[in-house]
């Protein structure tokens, strides 16, 4: 009789998806009907703890416990672990003549209306993608691990669970930089958070500072634990939501995602792509949802922006672009489109960000926020400016067309309007106007780049290698390639918020008051060189 009940539960479930409208633009999606049982009210708060915290661990237990549980279960089932991870994304069927993990989903039975549509509506869709990631990447990566949250929570029935966070980069204490044990051991088909196709050295319980010798990596150049923590608090330091995303997303984001899957001197089989590879499940957007670890890495990412909206909202409670608006995501739009149990959820973007910022389907904290150090730029910004919403200025929009390879490769940005910070700025160490200046470079690729580019501004004109400079003088950032692979040439975007280190720079006399020409240097470090991937444009704002 349970069977049956399910069975009908899904039926109706499916039913509802192809009441769906299919249009990939969120802004003419309409929220599903839901019964009055399921509408959203303001729901309890659980608390998201650190997995090494003995809460952490009895919350890991329960995760275990639900794969489990949704590893037996078809594919087509929104409880399943493969329709859970299918939502992040998927391989191309054209690619799978066959697949065990999920019949319905080959070369031969996608195209059936209820596969169809499930593509249409709900499975890939993780914005990766130019310009939708700079607005949607952390809201809707925040509504998946909250939908996530709620069917454990089902399957399980322990309803004070919640996703517990694996901070590496915490540097604390060792085991921080180590997968949790719980990931490794043991080693088989018998514990559902285990997964062979990661870097094999960490599976292995190496640290992720350690050199993997199976990494065609030169090891100076593979990343470490401070590595990540380096890309951390240049992040924190933006002060507005789009320049914080943006880097975010590339590191500690993308370069924990390559880190955690690795790439292989030799190739393995794939049973999600049923193809061989030389990269594990994280290292790849089509794969990454599939691996039980993504869970825990994303719930840190969700964190380190946690701890950054709370402290910038402290520095100014008056700023209004610390969060992002229903304007911002209307403005690229994106499906929202989830389950709350077995029921389809679609939220317009107003309903986003209410559910970002106060959500009433589920309601998570953290135990423990990182320190972001107080920005005096944020505190300085004028209350006025957002009375009145003030359009960034352009700078300068530059064509470079630039080849990047495995050298130091460097591109000159000549500034039709100089960038003038007054001596006064710079002994104070912060703008009190319309002296703030955000970066942004936008690149082009084919196929699937792995990888990053270190990305410095400024570079002293010396024959010194990179290596023996103080970089942190001169580093804004990297560029990831943490991307959905695509056959046609694709572009990517990401910003920088450059103020400090202009700022930085004429206190130590680098660069004059008036800046009239910039300098961005990409240096290659765990990048895949032989992907044509080429520099396009390199544009500077300024913004109030």
């Amino acid at each position: 009789m349970r069977k049956f009940i399910f069975a009908l539960i899904l039926a109706i479930s499916i039913f509802g998806l192809l009441l769906l409208p299919s249009n990939a633009y969120a802004q003419s999606i309409q929220s599903t009907e839901l019964p009055q049982s399921t509408q959203p009210t303001k729901s309890r708060t659980r608390v998201r703890k650190n997995i090494y915290t003995p809460q952490g661990q009895k919350d890991l237990q329960t995760l275990k416990d639900a794969l489990t549980l949704m590893r037996e279960r078809g594919c087509l089932d929104p409880a399943s672990w493969y329709f859970q991870g299918a939502i992040h994304w998927l391989p191309n069927p054209n690619q799978l003549e066959r697949n065990p993990l999920c019949p319905s989903y080959t070369s031969a039975t996608a195209s059936t209306p209820e596969v169809t549509q499930l593509l249409q509506n709900f499975w890939q869709k993780c914005p990766h993608l130019d310009s939708v990631n700079i607005y949607h990447f952390l809201p809707w990566h925040r509504l998946y691990l909250s939908f996530f949250e709620i069917a454990v929570r089902n399957i399980t029935g322990k309803d004070d669970f919640a996703i517990p966070y694996w901070d590496y980069t915490d540097n604390g204490s060792p085991e921080n930089s180590i997968i949790p044990s719980a990931f490794r051991s043991p080693a088989d088909a018998t514990n559902s958070l285990y997964e062979p196709l990661r870097r094999r050295i960490l599976n292995s319980g190496s640290s992720i500072s350690a050199a993997d010798a199976n990494d065609p990596t030169p090891v100076a150049n593979q990343i470490t634990q401070d590595t990540l923590i380096r890309d951390k608090e240049r992040a924190y330091q933006a002060i507005r939501f789009r320049d914080f995303s943006s880097p975010l997303e590339g590191s500690p984001h993308g370069s924990m995602h390559v880190e955690l899957g690795g790439v292989y001197r030799s190739n393995v089989f794939n049973p999600i792509t049923q193809t061989e590879t030389d990269a594990g499940l994280m290292s790849d957007v089509p794969t990454a949802g599939f691996d039980p670890i993504f869970w825990v890495h994303h719930t840190n990412i969700d964190r380190l922006w946690e701890s950054w909206t709370r402290q910038r909202e402290k520095d100014n409670p008056a700023a209004t672009d610390i969060r992002v608006t229903a304007e911002q995501l209307s403005s690229v739009p994106w499906l929202y489109n989830f389950y709350n149990g077995s029921t389809a959820i679609s939220l317009q973007p107003s309903e986003v960000v209410s559910e970002v910022y106060t959500p009433s389907y589920n309601s998570s904290v953290y135990d423990k926020l990182d320190e972001v150090p107080p920005s005096p730029r944020a505190q300085n910004r004028s209350r006025d400016r957002f009375i009145l919403p003030v359009e960034d200025i352009v700078v300068t929009s530059e064509e470079v067309k630039t080849k990047l390879t495995d050298k130091l490769t460097t591109v000159n940005v000549p500034l039709s309007t100089p960038v003038e910070i007054s001596e006064d700025v710079a002994e104070r160490g912060a703008p009190s106007g319309d002296e703030n200046y955000e970066l942004e470079v936008q690149v082009s690729f084919q196929g699937q780049p792995r990888g990053a580019y270190d990305v410095y501004l400024n570079l002293p004109n010396t024959e010194a290698t990179v290596d023996t400079l103080d970089t942190n003088a001169y580093f804004v950032g990297v560029v990831n390639f943490f991307e959905v692979p695509s056959s046609e040439r694709m572009t990517k975007t990401v910003l920088f918020d450059i103020t400090d280190k202009l700022i930085e720079q004429v206190k130590r006399r680098e660069q004059p008051s008036e800046i009239q020409n910039l300098k961005v240097s990409f240096l290659a470090k765990n990048a895949s060189t032989a992907q044509d991937i080429v520099v396009e444009t390199v544009s500077l704002r300024k913004f109030e």
